[in-house]
């Protein structure tokens, strides 16, 4: 009788153990449901835009009127101006002059934000060209936003770059 009990008891463990080990759930990575968005907004909005390997989208939205694309090395001004992709809300806009004497090569700081997506797309410009982002959250200000512009966490950002032209 003992042995029955005991043999019941371990059937019903184990079948206790293969239930809850079933109801797994799976859920989407926040790089996945960025990416997703990103490309209805896309399609949506009928964009020219590319992937880069690391994940963001850009566009050159005007290529520009100098004769050769940026490099590393080139002194460059230019202008910023970021907004909500999906809610279009406006958080930063910077002036132009605010980034005198900067080189391409160190065009990836954001007020303190490493964003290489501006040197990526900016290399891809002429002087006076300008360049459209979008942003996945993980490689923008993920999930603690960027308080001091009232971005919130995991906002997917649509930034614009502006170069200034030649003198």
């Amino acid at each position: 009788m003992l042995k029955k009990i005991t043999t019941s008891y371990t059937l019903a463990l184990i079948g206790l153990i293969v239930f809850l080990g079933s109801c797994k759930k799976d859920y989407e990575s926040i790089e996945t449901g960025d990416d997703v968005k990103i490309q209805a907004y896309i399609q949506k909005n009928n964009l020219t835009a590319t992937k880069d390997s690391s994940g963001f989208y850009y566009q050159v939205v005007s290529q520009g009127t100098g004769a050769e694309k940026f490099k590393n090395t080139d002194s460059v001004l230019y202008h910023v101006e970021i907004k909500s992709l999906l809610k279009g809300t406006s958080y930063f806009s910077d002036p132009s002059r605010g980034n005198l004497g900067t080189r391409v090569g160190y065009a990836n700081d954001l007020n303190g934000y490493n964003i290489p997506a501006i040197r990526t797309a900016m290399l891809q410009l002429t002087p006076g060209g300008q360049a459209r982002i979008l942003l996945p959250s993980y490689l923008a200000f993920g999930r603690n936003g960027f308080e001091s512009i009232n971005v919130p966490s995991n906002e997917i950002i649509d930034l614009v770059i502006t170069t200034m032209p030649e003198k």
